[in-house]
């Protein structure tokens, strides 16, 4: 049997099966979310949970070694990390990335190719928040990589972190005591940032590490700690788990897209997740932690990482595809096809790379390792994106004109498209991100036509001159200017007012 944490023992000693568990509840919720189950719009908040439970046990592992061995050892740190996350994210990378040029429509191909090179660098957070704070891109369908951007969440933590508690681990006294107020300092100064930007810049407060390292903070207070709260007798603890467990379903099913997030909202379900931790040092027989303990749950806990790769994107292709709202019995479908290739990576990727078979688990390999996964990804997906831009040029073999015919079904067909339902799949940021794809109007087939000015490539980068020279004023800008256009000589003067829809006359 696996043990369980024992009353008194450092933080994450042993193995405590109930959390496995609670990773199923919150990769659980998010797939519901995306899916768009009835009664999930809150879904999204499991990526909280995840960022709880991360910061609860990455501290326990590294207070583990610093009470072992008065250091951090930061090359085997990032070794184990390596192993236990690269190999599966690169696959997935690598496939959807593949399978877009087939799927999606070639002027989002050099999009997701950038999207697969960012999250390969661990800065898709970054990128996307950069997207959804751009007026001109804020309303692009979702990009099939967009779930990564919590994976670049924790990867920026993993980097900064373990550094911060080698520094801390110097000097005298109590080690413990010196990390914990460190992360009770960062996470006030986290969390007072993130409700600020959730009213001044939600995107960036939604995917940026400064306003997310509260909730791994509050899983790294837990951490430091272990000791008190397992001190917590049975009942009483079971009680709090309980109401954790209840505060996380609930979150889930009373927050939408429309709640500003993360912001005071973010506390039911990373407070309820802290409550399960705390609560479940003593597994009695009314604890949560026995039903989160059995086979189910804490089968979809051990595929929960691969399951979260691999679901987004196989929701978000074929609807692009076929340019529709996937009914639910396809969306079902696609769902069980993800927790099945789940299992099939989490048995023959995820685990002989983490437990060492065929690269073992000597850090400097493992590093190369992980240097030589993100270079293949990045250059790979930047090369899919530069072939795709430059056949997007033109065929230089192509007319340079159109059929008449073809250019009449091309507008007819435009002129019929239906828009689809802009939230038919749903997205991991519950605003400031459009939540499905949008709608394609059915083109005619064939080479793009040579001498297109611009080409299509450059379509997305062609702004309207007013953004070059400051005419277009910014939202905050109340002063209106003046800028004369045109034959400044002629005794004909049109006057236009207005702001981007102008801008394009």
């Amino acid at each position: 049997m696996t043990p369980a944490i024992r009353p008194g023992s450092p933080a994450g000693e042993g193995f405590r099966p109930d959390l496995e568990g609670l990773r199923a509840v919150a990769v659980a919720l998010v797939v519901l979310y995306h899916a768009a189950v009835p009664g999930f719009a809150g879904g999204y908040v499991g990526v909280d949970v995840f960022f709880v439970l991360s910061g609860f046990l990455i501290t326990g592992l590294l207070l583990r070694e610093v009470r072992r061995t008065g250091t951090v050892s930061l090359p085997s740190f990032y070794a184990r990390r390596a192993r236990r996350l690269l190999p599966a994210s690169a696959l997935v990378l690598l496939v959807t990335v593949v399978a877009s040029v087939f799927l999606m429509p070639p002027l989002r191909v050099p999009d997701v190719a950038g999207d697969a090179s960012a999250a390969a660098l661990y800065v898709s957070n970054i990128r996307f928040a950069l997207q959804a704070t751009d007026y001109l891109q804020a309303e692009m369908a979702p990009s099939p990589i967009l779930h990564f951007w919590s994976l670049g969440v924790e990867e920026q933590f993993y980097i900064f972190w373990p550094a911060t508690v080698l520094l801390l681990a110097r000097g005298r006294g109590d080690v413990g005591r010196r990390i914990g107020i460190a992360v009770a300092v960062i996470s006030v100064v986290s969390f007072a940032l993130a409700l600020w930007l959730t009213s001044a810049n939600q995107p960036w407060a939604f995917f940026s590490l400064p306003t997310r390292a509260w909730e791994l903070g509050l899983g790294a207070s837990l951490a430091v700690g272990t000791g008190q709260l397992a001190r917590i007798p049975e009942r009483p603890g079971a009680v709090m788990a309980w109401v954790g467990l209840a505060m996380v379903a609930l979150s889930g099913m009373v927050l939408s897209t429309a709640t500003p997030f993360p912001g005071v909202a973010a506390l039911l379900p990373t407070v309820g997740s802290a409550f399960v931790i705390a609560g479940g040092f003593r597994q009695g027989a009314l604890a949560p932690g026995r039903w989160l303990s059995t086979a189910v749950p804490r089968f979809v806990g051990r595929i929960s990482y691969s399951l979260y790769l691999w679901h987004w994107p196989l929701l978000i292709l074929p609807a692009v595809a076929l340019d529709m709202r996937l009914p639910w019995w396809a969306r079902g479908a696609l769902v069980l096809l993800a927790v099945g290739l789940a299992a099939a990576t989490q048995r023959w990727v995820e685990d002989p790379l983490r437990h060492g078979r065929g690269i073992g688990t000597v850090p400097r390999r493992n590093l190369a390792m992980a240097g030589a996964l993100t270079l293949v990804v990045a250059t790979v997906s930047l090369g899919i994106g530069a072939r795709t831009a430059v056949a997007l040029q033109g065929s230089a073999s192509a007319s340079l004109t159109v059929d008449e015919q073809q250019l009449d079904a091309i507008l007819r067909a435009a002129a019929s498209a239906t828009p689809t339902d802009a939230h038919a799949i749903g997205t991991t940021s519950p605003a400031g991100s459009p939540g499905g794809p949008g709608s394609l109007p059915p083109t005619v087939g064939g080479p793009v036509p040579a001498g297109l000015r611009p080409s299509l490539a450059d379509a997305r980068a062609d702004k309207p001159v007013t953004y070059a020279d400051g005419c277009h004023a910014a939202k905050e800008e109340t002063v209106a200017r003046t800028c004369p256009y045109g034959d400044t000589a002629s005794t004909t003067t049109v006057v236009l007012f207005g702001d981007s829809h102008a801008a394009s006359w």
